[in-house]
């Protein structure tokens, strides 16, 4: 009987979510990210280093942008331009997510049959552990070491959600914890079910697990009991779950 009402967990879940609209509804402060087709971007308009760059976009639960055809390397060219104040008067670059290792180019994005690259002058960088920056002049890219003490801008982008989720993908499960015990949670929404409330986890970008009281306070948390969760706090009724996909 436990196993029965489980497969009809999953599937009311995903049923919910092949009704959803492509959108960027999901994400931190959705109204700041910009929708093109199936992505989303967030400029941030502030130059730092690539480290903290990667950093910033993955807290957003998105990666440093990537170009995989022209049209969109002229879409981000653009977004580029429109974000950067123009009364700033300094280098204009932003980071993208390419970097050389051991002699060959790596790009997030990149396929067998799709490997796109827009080079200043048409010609690819020889210089290793080195990573790939816009120019703000004309969109080509440039391949400065990543070490380079020069800041530069950031586009994070990440996909539009609203597509089919597989059943087989989508699982929130009872797992054991600390008696007394429960994660520190991101945030918290009031739900009727446990089937409410993972699906919230599921819309959540940034959620890995969450806790359900017995008051129905759906506690969405960042991370996992044995995983990257590191803050417990005191509370005596709670069931915890762990979401996958």
């Amino acid at each position: 009987m436990k196993l029965l009402m489980c497969l009809v967990f999953v599937w009311k879940i995903v049923d919910t979510l092949q009704s959803a609209q492509l959108s960027c509804a999901r994400l931190q402060q959705p109204h700041l990210w910009k929708q093109h087709g199936g992505s989303c971007y967030l400029f941030l308009d502030a130059r730092i280093a690539r480290g903290p760059a990667m950093d910033f976009c993955r807290s957003k639960c998105a990666e440093l942008s990537t170009p995989t055809t022209e049209l969109e390397n002229e879409l981000i060219w653009r977004l580029f331009k429109d974000g950067v104040d123009p009364d700033f008067n300094y280098s204009k670059r932003m980071w993208l997510g390419c970097n050389n290792t051991n002699g060959a180019w790596v790009c997030l994005g990149d396929t067998p049959e799709i490997k796109y690259r827009n080079w200043l002058d048409g010609v690819e960088p020889s210089t290793e552990n080195a990573c790939t920056v816009m120019r703000h002049t004309d969109g080509t890219w440039e391949g400065p070491q990543c070490d380079v003490k020069y800041p530069k801008f950031t586009l994070c982008k990440t996909p539009a959600t609203g597509e089919p989720i597989s059943p087989i993908t989508l699982r929130c499960t009872s797992m054991p914890k600390p008696s007394g015990l429960c994660p520190d949670p991101i945030h918290t929404v009031k739900v009727t079910s446990p089937m409410q409330c993972c699906l919230a986890c599921a819309k959540e970008c940034s959620c890995r697990s969450f806790s359900l009281t017995n008051t129905l306070d759906c506690q969405m948390n960042p991370g996992k009991i044995n995983g990257a969760i590191t803050t417990l706090r005191n509370q005596t009724s709670c069931e915890y779950y762990e979401y996958e996909m």
